[in-house]
């Protein structure tokens, strides 16, 4: 039996070696070419969606949620802090005394949610599992817009909370489209601002996140560019004071209101506010047919490819979709919509930009599947080239509207041809800096399947005509000899994963053509892997516990390989990943227990084993039930 003295100086040292600390994988702009991202130095292209309100809502469920965006090629979703927080939870209590405007308990702006803030950890956590990438807006439209009942029941109007009113008016007055929220001259509420955002740094920094300071800020309101470097030198600040922590920074902005120019610190750029967009999203231009919107997909591509220049970081847009109706067009046109859709969303990838969108409501998300399905498709093409090799070429490779093109120079050229059936579907490329054998084929956006290969010669012009009046995609390639797949390691080896945590791998190719197929050779009951390499399918239970391995076989024309790895599955109450429950775990818990009603301390939220935002008699009784002491198998 080991004392309790050296129990915590255990638990001191494994607590120092970094437990439940994220790791350094970190999302940023890829090096050799900032027009896309990266992850862990892997180059990324975002593309997906979500429900906004996805942390908010304790009614979306996190895993169904997730595996519908993943199982429709995506991955990222543009989501909101909390929006109108009187309908479900938000970041702090709600303690009293007296009575918001919303007809529930004030709110006490000192004091924090933990159930909460433990909401959005489960969210952000599930989402790093599944390779999905969050734009997070921190201050939304409760903020930063104006309309009926949002400042009303704001709690940060005093009528709603006990902490004051910091110079801002109570009622119903239209805060939202006035300046005196985002008065930095404003020390108290000012206070009161930064705590929160403080807070959500700590909290979740240690996600993959693109830090979204506002939604549509300057599109509603009359914020000045002081308020926006504000939070750009907090983003900062916290990057410094946190060294391998990675606080990409945007806002959702017109480009041309002059807000990128003067907060020259911002990391992203984000363009859905853009003049050049407006054909394409809610704020714009009207258009009288769906196919109107191939007029702008080149003009686009090239504003797009202009902000490229002047700004020199990744571009990315936020409103992508939205749900069937919330655009110009009719709700019944949902052809119209997904058409458009399209449109955006090859241009955007084939302008080198960013697609990170939402939904409003679960029945768009998860019923209005036309904009999924061509994600998809989009997500298929993606996969098949050296993207983060290639720049936007269009103006130099084709001379008219009929397609968009991105290319790496005598290498890859791939082409977007939005639409033929009014427009014509036969383009002239020019190769004639190309030579050699090109390996062509043509990619269906629709449905996401591919045309047979046939082989063209560099030097000269080419003209193609599309296989139907349909938009199409063209990619051509070296004609590299076909390969057999080499799977890249699988790191790390053992992985580690919580009873009752989905587990998922995504598996990438070092070589393979033509693509291969995947298979599972052995691993866990329900295990499954898909068509682009994500292993999924498995929830470890209890009698899992311990090592698990996997393997997983690729296999085309010329060969297979196989990856093995191990899993380590480990109970919520082995803090120590040892495979025990012994008495170093339980000073791991005594350590951090708070009792209810106090928020675990930093590090500690690992011990909080029924997730109800405390450690206490519960979490103990968890504990009790699980152990089994040294070297011997858990009790539960």
């Amino acid at each position: 039996m080991q004392s309790l003295s050296c129990v915590a100086m255990t638990l001191s040292l494994v607590i120092g070696m970094g437990l439940g600390r994220a790791d350094a994988q970190v999302l940023e702009p890829y090096g050799p070419n900032k027009q896309w991202l990266s992850y862990d130095g892997n180059p990324l292209v975002l593309s997906g969606n979500g429900l906004w309100e996805a942390i908010r809502d304790p009614s979306v469920d996190i895993t169904t949620h997730n595996s519908h965006c993943v199982n429709y090629g995506g991955n990222s979703n543009r989501v909101t802090l909390f929006r109108l927080c009187h309908e479900t939870i938000g970041p702090w209590l709600r303690t009293g005394p007296g009575t918001a405007n919303d007809g529930g308990l004030k709110w006490d702006l000192n004091q924090w949610n933990p159930a909460f803030w433990s909401r959005a950890h489960a969210y952000l956590q599930d989402c790093r599992n599944r390779g999905i990438f969050i734009a997070l807006q921190v201050w939304g439209e409760i903020y930063l817009e104006g309309g009926s009942d949002r400042w009303y029941k704001n709690p940060f109007n005093g009528d709603n909370n006990i902490n004051g009113y910091f110079g801002l008016p109570g009622g119903d007055t239209d805060v939202g489209r006035d300046d005196r929220f985002y008065n930095v001259n404003n020390a108290v509420l000012m206070s009161y601002q930064n705590a929160l955002v403080q807070k959500a740094l700590s909290e979740l920094a240690q996600y993959p996140i693109i830090w979204d300071i506002g939604n549509e800020v300057g599109l509603d309101t009359r914020i000045s560019s002081a308020w926006i470097q504000h939070w750009a030198n907090v983003f900062d600040a916290y990057e410094t004071a946190n060294p391998g922590v990675k606080v990409l920074s945007t806002v959702d902005t017109n480009v041309d209101d002059g807000h990128y120019d003067n907060v020259t610190n911002l990391d992203v750029v984000n363009v859905q506010g853009a003049s050049s967009m407006y054909p394409f999203t809610l704020s714009g231009a009207p258009r009288t047919n769906a196919n109107d919107s191939r007029v702008h997909c080149k003009n686009l591509q090239i504003n797009l490819d202009s902000m490229h220049s002047y700004y020199d970081k990744p571009l990315i847009n936020s409103r992508v979709t939205s749900d069937v109706g919330r655009i110009d067009r009719p709700v019944s046109d949902t052809a119209g919509n997904v058409l458009e859709a399209r449109h955006l969303l090859w241009t955007c990838f084939m302008g080198a930009t960013h697609l990170i969108s939402f939904r409003t409501t679960p029945a768009a998300y998860y019923s209005d599947l036309g904009t999924e399905e061509a994600q998809q498709a989009l997500r298929t093409f993606i996969n098949s080239f050296n993207f983060w090799e290639c720049y936007i070429r269009t103006t130099s490779i084709v001379s008219s509207n009929e397609a968009l093109v991105l290319a790496k120079a005598d290498a890859i050229y791939a082409f977007y041809v939005p639409n033929g059936l009014h427009f014509g579907n036969s383009f002239t490329a020019n190769l004639s800096e190309a030579s050699g054998l090109f390996r062509a084929r043509w990619f269906n956006p629709r449905n996401g399947t591919w045309q047979p290969e046939f082989m063209i010669a560099g030097g000269m012009s080419h003209n193609f005509t599309t296989p139907t009046d349909e938009d199409w995609a063209l990619l051509l390639d070296r004609g590299n000899a076909p390969q057999p797949p080499i799977i890249a390691e699988v790191t790390p080896s053992p992985d580690m994963i919580l009873v009752g945590q989905p587990y998922t791998k995504q598996l990438t190719l070092a070589q393979g053509t033509p693509y291969p197929t995947w298979s599972v050779i052995s691993g866990p009951a329900g295990l499954q892997v898909s068509g682009s390499g994500l292993v999924s399918g498995w929830t470890p239970i209890g009698a899992q516990a311990g090592q698990v391995t996997i393997t997983i076989r690729a296999t085309n024309s010329e060969g297979s390989d196989d990856a093995t790895w191990q899993v380590l599955v480990r109970l919520k109450v082995d803090f120590d990943v040892d495979g025990d429950v012994d008495l170093e775990d339980f000073g791991y818990l005594q350590r951090c227990y708070g009792g209810s009603g106090n928020p675990p301390a930093a590090g500690c939220e690992d011990a909080d084993l029924n997730g109800d935002g405390y450690i206490d008699q519960v979490d103990f009784n968890i504990f009790i039930n699980c152990f089994g002491g040294t070297d011997k198998p858990p009790t539960c």
